[in-house]
């Protein structure tokens, strides 16, 4: 018989992030930010959901976002002690028009965003 499995959501819908609008590089590299040992404590903290007007509430209202920047730069720290016991890892990720996704580093996940290195100039692919 094989053991019942379980979900566990890690980052909830609300959650706090850090946050920067996307108006430059956020560090020199432009990689450098997306590691763990970044220090991001002059980052804004704002609760998900990011959004710009699209009819959402609650979270982080960007609302100086139309005209002026293309993109936020997002992160959380979270702690996974049970690494062995996992089987699958889901991102569940509301976006606009598209989004990168970078785990200590290493790039995880990828829509509408076909810039092999992207920077904050570019937009996405697809709408």
């Amino acid at each position: 018989m094989l053991p019942a499995q379980t979900t566990d959501t890690v980052i909830t819908n609300g959650a706090t992030w850090r946050w920067r609008k996307g108006t430059n590089e956020v560090s020199s590299p432009n990689t450098l930010w997306r590691g763990v040992g970044f220090n991001d404590s002059s980052w804004t903290i704002g609760s998900a959901p990011f959004h710009y007007g699209e009819g959402l509430t609650g979270g982080t209202l960007l609302s100086d976002m139309s005209g002026n920047y293309s993109c936020i730069f997002l992160r959380i720290p979270f702690v996974i002690t049970n690494v062995t016991e996992i089987s699958l890892m889901q991102f569940v990720i509301n976006y606009d028009d598209g989004f990168v996704a970078w785990i200590n580093g290493t790039e995880s996940a990828r829509r509408g965003v076909t810039n092999a290195v992207p920077a904050y100039t570019n937009v996405a692919s697809i709408s």
